[in-house]
């Protein structure tokens, strides 16, 4: 199961096995409330995007699940409106403002239930339900970005215990050759 389907599940306390039939199929991004908490957030520099699209892409590849990321502002020069980047498909919007009616209309072509709206700015929230998407906190959604830690990668992160110095390694011996 992917990562996403877990957190839906949690969310809209579903079953795993019960979201079979309403998968999530499609992940619509507000990369602005993404990048910046708040509804009145400031639109992200172009330095923040591309960070950003690499991280969703990794994602995208990860869970094997198509995204749209939609960016307020004029698009970059890397990466045309309607450009496709590893499985990520880049949209973009004038202002924050024109986002709540473009993310309904995406919405609208989507089979109702399937397809995911990633904001915390309450206008594209309320457009989304009333489209029939479901909604995901951006916070929420940025623990997901989080790469996926193995066991044995959570192992060695713990820092190794610092070295005994020579003096007390010996003394230690010296104790347990001569007990008394």
């Amino acid at each position: 199961m992917r990562v996403l389907d877990k957190i839906v599940s949690c969310l809209f306390f579903q079953k795993p096995e019960s979201l079979n039939d309403d998968k999530v199929t499609t992940v619509i991004i507000d990369v602005d409330t993404l990048t910046h908490s708040g509804e009145n957030s400031r639109q992200s520099s172009p330095q923040d995007k591309i960070p950003t699209l690499k991280r969703l892409a990794t994602f995208v590849e990860r869970e094997d699940l198509p995204l749209v990321a939609v960016l307020r502002g004029q698009p970059l020069r890397d990466v045309a409106d309607g450009e496709e980047i590893r499985g990520v498909t880049v949209r973009y919007v004038e202002r924050q403002e024109d986002a709540a009616g473009f993310i309904g209309a995406l919405l609208k072509r989507t089979r109702r239930g399937q397809s995911l709206v990633v904001t915390c700015d309450r206008r594209v929230e309320k457009a989304a339900q009333t489209a029939g998407g479901q909604v995901m906190h951006s916070a929420t959604f940025r623990k997901a970005l989080e790469p996926v830690e193995t066991p044995r990668q959570r192992q060695n992160s713990r820092p190794s215990p610092e070295p005994r110095p020579v003096d007390e390694n010996r003394r230690i011996v010296n104790e347990l050759i001569d007990p008394l």
